[in-house]
């Protein structure tokens, strides 16, 4: 694992769902570990300034299939991270917490 790849990042979420089928002991640990790992990748391959892209309203100059792909994929990461992290109490480390100052 050199250089992350987008199938690399595919197949690490196929094996962090199979291991809820047999949970064994540090099961929750290595979850959030697996899944801190997948955002860093992400992040290396620059999958959420590309769907920051998209969701300003830009294009991104790839083929629709991997366009697809990279959003889903980076979104995916999000509600994993937000599932297996939450109950846990643990802080989701690529987003930056926003403080509403309105009315102080």
């Amino acid at each position: 694992m050199d250089e992350p790849r987008l199938s690399t990042l595919q197949a690490l979420l196929i094996l962090l769902k199979a291991r809820e089928s047999a949970p064994k002991k540090g099961y929750y640990f290595r979850s959030w570990m697996t899944a801190k790992t997948l955002v860093s990748m992400a992040k290396d391959l620059e999958l959420h300034d590309h769907y920051a892209l998209h969701t300003n309203g830009g294009t991104c100059g790839f083929d629709h299939v991997e366009c697809l792909t990279k959003t889903r994929v980076w979104q995916t990461l999000l509600i994993v991270e937000m599932m297996i992290g939450g109950p846990q109490g643990r802080l989701q480390h690529h987003r930056r917490p926003r403080v509403c100052l309105t009315g102080l």
